[in-house]
């Protein structure tokens, strides 16, 4: 297998330092299982398994039915380990790393898989922590620190397993040494009986010399002592000879003090004729003559060759013994009957630096933590009284002044009436496996907090639904109904729970092994709750709830506002657009008619009367409508004066004959504040049978709008139903189509700019780009009205390249605090390269990304959302700016608000225009202000045409407006005139914006 690298460490050494934690050796401990256990009570995951890597295989411990090994290649740990972030899958199915894995592919099913790498040190990872289940998920940030936090407490366990491995280790050696020892001393007692009893034989020789004629005596001993047979030559040839040659010089220096006549006395080895190697012992002294001179010389030759094996095995055994004291991990030390230390082992010495002197008695104990010390002594005192063994841990100063901790134990050696002769005992360094059990400690009661610190109420059932485990907030909850504590079984005080729909949950979740989320009504405690059930490995369930009652309220509300016109309490734009595509798409839809409606004179009722009176008229004329309709009917109200209708028609005609009926009931009189108001309406009606397969409701819509202004060219007050004659309006739409296809070429196009202002200090900040056409026949044709086609024919791609690049060359010359904001149409995300092209415009008119402001509506999220959503962070990448224009009109807006970090919220004009007249418009428009703040977004206001919604704005904390009464559009060089640009200043800046073009 080729060498995985990881960091600056390579494989050989990550299996090295595998092999050196004895790691793979580990059993099941309940360490790690705690570990396991705790990982799925926290993540509702149903497996969780400590995984290993050798060279070419992953082993399983603390597991979960998964099989004890597998080969390396396809295990999840094997990416893991390749980097030193945690690694999640979250569909392992659609992976085509892992979708052909035994536990993808096999019974096991995993879909899910998170890992945290198991890292001893830096670079050096030997598995991972893993999570999985058989559902696909995703992991939060959050989630992943604290799986990260879990996979330090791994590999505490890890150190703590290869710390007392070493430990026991050191003490086999102690146990091998000291039986080597007793060995040798039963060898060395056998060799002193061998020697008593080869005493008798003849073991000794002695030799004379005479000094004047030099000639030399041997027993009959000394020739048997070098081995030969008495008499059988020369006598110091013959020693010679046998003389082993490294002691030649002992024997010439022995020779030349005879010839002085000089005693001495050496050892010197011969060889025997056996070839056996012996020891003499050699004493001589002289012998005086008459005159005191010394005559002769004589000397005994002893066999001491058994003394000297039984020294040599004597030194060899204290050599070995003293080794083996030096080189234990462990400190050796002896006590007397009172505890007053006797002897203390090298090593204490060499780990604290005291002397021995210092140490004996009771002067070890200046080693000792303060902290310790008076504990130690106390525990100590204990022994010594009841003479029991002694095994405390404490901490000991070491030469460099850090503390160490270490374990004492210690046993009596008693005499034969019971009394204590000695304490033996011995001192182990346990330090490391200390630090690793208080960070396991530490590890389990952080995921004890972090149960008792989240915002969720926690519940963890056995399989008998008893519980096991509340923390304070589900203490709090269930005891404002009930006296529900741990040990408890939930059936017992919650029945209606168990045998109602909550039970039904839990049983289904018990059975399929699968976690659900469900939101239910606490009727006890009057309270909507939101559950999420998840199984537990041993037949039991964890529940996490949290009371969402207001959150409810609020979604409901909002919902409700969304969909609803605050004023008259009908349907609004979206909910009519939603409830017409729903009818149109069903299978079953009968023959509809879409009728639209348009009071002829309210204008005039406005500005007479004024907008409370108008306000007052519009409800009326809902409630007459919603008469005249009937309750069959979906009513709507656009907008301003406009209103809309679908009914059930069976065929045309009745649609048209409703449509009269509506012209005939509007035309009664409203009384309002003591004024008599008559109105005329207009209405166009669509018809659609439930046959026209290519009815859609944008074309049923469109013909109802067609139908519609005929209706006012017919001068109002009357219906007009959709005649294919109208079909002309649709031909000067397909002209408008061809003309604006030729427009750029034609340089019709051109960019007008809005002034945005911030409310605090009312500078300038920003100005919107807004394309304007000057059609050669037409004149000057309303955005509102070529825009739409632009994006029917696909034009806005090419259009919104050129007022992207038009806006920043022009944006590069202004002062650096005002921004740039350009619409981007829902079309424009179709091209995944708008990001390029958008760092293209940049890149070449050197605007910075943060002044660019891109204005997106909420369509762009709800169609093909996850493309989009790429491309939009994408663009959040490049460091632009991204704002979700004309809040409040689309479908679900807020939901989007939580899954992208807009920078910007714009609120739609409409509800900006009733600011002073509608307190429910201004309670969004509040609700939306503190949404944005919350959010850390910058709220802006569209549409501003009075100095009161100004002022309001402000009032409310609205971060900008914009509108007529800050400034209309105008052409590029007046607004440049409004930012104070300088002519020098704008060349510099455009001559930098067409520097790369």
């Amino acid at each position: 297998m080729a060498e995985l690298v990881t960091s600056a460490v390579s494989e050989r050494e990550r299996l090295a330092a595998l092999e050196a934690t004895r790691a793979l050796g580990i059993p099941s401990s309940p360490s790690l299982e705690r570990v396991c256990e705790l990982a799925r009570e926290i993540f509702g995951t149903p497996i969780s398994y400590v995984s290993l890597l050798d060279g070419d295989t992953q082993w399983i411990k603390a597991d979960n039915g998964l099989p004890s090994s597998m080969p390396r290649a396809s295990s999840f740990c094997d990416l893991t380990i390749r980097g030193g972030e945690v690694v999640v899958v979250p569909d392992a199915a659609k992976d085509a790393r892992f979708r052909d894995s035994p536990l993808v592919a096999g019974p096991q099913g995993i879909r899910f898989y998170a890992g945290a790498p198991l890292e001893l040190e830096p670079g050096v990872r030997l598995g991972a922590l893993c999570l999985a289940a058989p559902e696909p998920r995703v992991l939060t940030e959050t989630e992943a620190r604290l799986l990260k936090r879990l996979a330090e407490s791994v590999i505490d366990e890890v150190r703590r397993h290869a710390s007392e491995l070493d430990a026991a280790r050191a003490r086999a050696e102690l146990d091998r040494s000291a039986r080597e020892n007793a060995e040798r001393e039963e060898d060395l007692l056998r060799q002193n009986l061998l020697r008593e009893r080869t005493e008798s034989f003849s073991t000794s020789g002695s030799w004379e010399v005479d000094l004047a004629t030099g000639h030399l005596t041997w027993s009959d001993g000394l020739y048997r002592l070098i081995g030969v047979e008495p008499r059988c030559g020369d006598p110091a040839t013959l020693f010679r000879e046998r003389v082993h040659p490294d002691d030649v010089g002992i024997l010439d220096e022995a020779v030349a003090s005879v010839a002085m006549g000089r005693g001495f006395s050496c050892v010197i080895r011969v060889v025997d004729g056996c070839g056996r190697v012996r020891h003499l012992s050699s004493r001589a002294e002289p012998l005086g003559g008459p005159e005191g001179a010394p005559e002769r010389m004589i000397g005994v030759l002893n066999d001491v060759t058994q003394e000297k094996a039984v020294e040599a095995a004597l030194r060899e055994s204290e050599d070995h013994h003293r080794h083996a004291v030096e080189l234990s991990p462990q400190v050796p030390w002896t006590a007397g009957p009172q505890g007053e230390i006797m002897e203390a082992g090298p090593r204490w010495a060499a780990l604290t630096g005291m002397r021995e002197e210092d140490t004996l008695g009771s002067g070890w104990v200046e080693a000792l933590h303060p902290d310790d010390l008076h504990a130690t002594l106390a525990a100590y005192g204990t022994a010594l009284a009841s003479g029991q063994p002694l095994d405390l841990a404490y901490r000991i100063r070491l030469t460099d002044g850090s503390y160490r901790w270490f374990r004492a134990y210690a046993a009596p050696r008693r005499a034969a009436d019971g009394s204590i002769v000695r304490w033996y005992g011995t001192l182990e360094d346990i330090h490391d496996r200390r630090i690793a059990e208080e960070a396991l400690r530490r590890s389990e009661a952080f995921a004890r907090n972090i149960l008792e610190s989240t915002t969720d109420a926690v519940v963890v059932l056995d399989a008998d639904w008893r519980v096991r485990y509340m923390n304070r907030r589900a203490e709090a909850f269930v005891a404002r109904t009930s006296s529900l504590k741990v040990g408890d079984r939930l059936a017992d005080l919650y029945p209606d729970h168990v045998f109602g729909e909550l039970g039904r949950h839990m049983r289904a979740v018990t059975e399929s092994g699968q976690a659900c989320q469900v939101e239910l009504f606490a009727h006890r405690e009057k309270r909507w709750v939101e559950l999420q059930i998840c199984p537990t490995d041993e037949g039991g369930l964890s529940i996490f709830y949290r009371d969402v009652t207001e959150e409810r309220r609020a979604r409901e509300e909002t919902v409700y506002l969304a969909r609803h016109d605050t004023l008259t309490g009908l349907a609004n734009r979206a909910r009519f657009n939603e409830a017409l595509a729903e009818m149109l798409a069903s299978g079953e839809r009968p023959d509809l008619a879409v009728l639209l409606f348009d009071l002829d004179l309210f204008k005039e009722v406005n500005d007479s009367l004024g907008h409370p009176v108008g306000d007052a008229l519009l409800r009326q004329v809902a409630a007459r409508l919603g008469q005249l309709v009937g309750e069959d009917a979906l009513l709507a109200r656009l907008g301003g004066d406009e209103f809309a209708a679908i009914l059930r028609a069976g065929r045309a005609a009745e649609a048209a004959e409703a449509g009269a009926r509506l012209v005939d009931g509007l035309r009664a009189p409203f009384f309002v504040e003591d004024n008599r108001i008559e109105l005329a309406v207009s209405v166009g009606i669509a018809f659609a049978a439930r046959d026209d397969a290519d009815a859609s409701p944008e074309d049923l819509f469109k013909a109802a709008d067609i139908a519609l202004y005929r209706a006012k060219e017919d001068g109002g007050d009357t219906a007009r139903l959709f005649e294919r004659s109208m079909m002309e309006h649709l031909e000067a739409r397909q002209s408008m189509k061809r003309a604006l296809a030729a427009a750029p070429a034609r340089g019709e196009l051109d960019l007008a700019f809005q002034p945005i202002i911030d409310l605090e200090n009312e500078r300038v900040e920003g100005v919107e780009a807004l394309l304007r056409w000057q059609h050669p026949e037409r004149g000057s044709v309303s955005p509102a009205e070529f825009i739409p086609l632009a994006e029917e024919t696909g034009l806005i791609a090419e259009i919104g390249d050129w007022v992207l690049e038009r806006a920043c060359r022009e944006a590069a010359g202004w002062p650096a605090h005002v921004s740039i904001a350009v619409n981007v149409s829902p079309v424009q995300f179709r091209s995944e390269s708008l990001p390029l092209k958008v760092m293209k415009a940049l890149t070449d008119s050197d605007l910075p990304p943060g002044r660019l402001e891109l204005e997106i509506v909420e369509s762009v999220l709800l169609q093909d959302s996850e493309r989009n959503m790429r491309i939009l962070h994408a663009l959040k990448a490049i460091g632009v700016r991204i704002s979700l224009d004309d809040f409040g009109t689309g479908f679900s807006s807020l939901s989007y608000l939580r899954v992208f970090p807009f920078d910007k919220l714009k609120i739609d004009r409409s509800f900006v225009s009733d600011i002073g007249r509608s307190p429910q418009s201004e309670a969004i428009l509040r609700a939306a202000g503190e949404l944005g703040r919350a959010l850390s977004m910058t709220t802006t206001a569209e549409g501003v045409e009075t100095r009161e919604q100004l002022d309001w704005l402000r009032a409310n904390r609205w971060s900008q407006a914009q509108g007529y009464v800050i400034g209309r559009p105008m052409p590029a060089a007046q607004i440049r005139d409004r930012l104070g640009v300088r002519p020098r200043d704008q060349a510099r800046g455009t001559r930098q914006g067409l520097r790369t073009v």
